[in-house]
């Protein structure tokens, strides 16, 4: 139960992960009035498509870290610049785990 649990784990976010590695130069009409990155767009239902793991992962202060870090090594490669990297990518699953705990 625990290895699907892990191999669950590492599926989703490696999923969430490889949006980051899109053209960010790409955009995509959400609705009539919004035109986003693709990469965003697909972030944003990546996150609604697996709210309820997100939910029950964000409590947990391990995978906090690990997504954080993971979010790292893909926005360091943006930014060149450790403590903007940094920042972000704990910014960024901060956000994310307020967003799937709101009802």
């Amino acid at each position: 139960m625990i290895s699907m649990m892990e191999e669950l784990t590492t599926k989703i976010t490696e999923e969430f992960i490889s949006y980051y590695d899109l053209n960010s130069g790409e955009v995509e009409t959400a609705d009539s009035n919004e035109t986003v990155m693709k990469s965003t767009l697909k972030i944003c239902r990546h996150i609604l498509r697996y709210k309820n793991f997100y939910n029950e992962q964000f409590k947990k202060p391990n995978f906090i870290h690990y997504l954080s870090q993971e979010l790292y090594t893909q926005l360091i490669k943006v930014y060149s610049n450790n403590g903007y990297a940094i920042f972000a990518s704990y910014g960024t699953v901060g956000y994310l785990s307020q967003w799937v705990h709101e009802d």
